[in-house]
């Protein structure tokens, strides 16, 4: 990851790669597998290739319009509070573990940053 060249731009286009690959994805493979299938790696680069040529009003258009939909999917989803006790694994920790993610978490995310946007 190259944090050095990090810009609100190319944090924006991290946001959009988390709304497309990380998150709610994370939250269907917990739904549907659990621990018995590993998240696949976030690409910690791929909004520098995503974002190339585009305009940061138009990253900013995509970021609204990716989240609005992704938690329309979420609500849709109506996660029960057992379902947030659910855990899904990432292939690797900060610490080369397996490090472990309960739903919930990722749930409570989009809730809180839902509900910030609307202040």
């Amino acid at each position: 990851m190259k944090l050095d060249i990090w810009s609100p731009y190319a944090i924006i286009g991290h946001l959009i790669h988390g709304e497309k690959t990380d998150w709610l994805p994370r939250v269907i493979v917990i739904l549907e597998s659990g621990p018995d299938h590993p998240f696949e790696s976030f690409d910690g680069d791929a909004q520098f290739r995503d974002s190339k040529g585009k305009s940061i009003s138009s990253l900013l258009d995509e970021f609204a319009e990716r989240r609005s939909d992704n938690l329309v999917q979420l609500r849709a989803l109506n996660l029960q509070p057992a379902q947030l006790e659910l855990v899904g694994i990432h292939i690797v920790g900060l610490r080369g573990c397996p490090a472990r993610t309960p739903a919930g978490a990722y749930a409570a995310l989009a809730r809180h940053q839902s509900a910030s946007r609307k202040k």
